[in-house]
């Protein structure tokens, strides 16, 4: 993906998902977070079709400080309870 394009996803996933924030990373992937029924969510290789990997957080705060340091679709946030491949 390119880095309008992973911009621009971001953009459109959060304007079309009031749920979701989203953001693109600089390896040009996106990122979103969002709230499920007790936890938050980060969500990374996000593309207009799914997700590669979720990680959930107890802590709706940490999830946050967590997303805003993410850097690529690799990287694994610390601290979350539980993970989706």
């Amino acid at each position: 993906m390119t880095p309008d394009e992973a911009t621009k996803l971001a953009a459109d996933l959060t304007e079309r998902e009031s749920c979701y924030i989203c953001r693109a990373l600089p390896d040009n992937t996106v990122a979103c977070t969002f709230n499920l029924m007790f936890t938050r969510a980060i969500i990374l290789g996000v593309s207009e079709y799914g997700f590669r990997r979720r990680f959930c957080f107890e802590d709706r705060d940490l999830a946050m400080q967590r997303f805003l340091e993410l850097s690529s679709e690799t990287d694994e946030p610390a601290g979350y309870i539980a993970r989706r491949p």
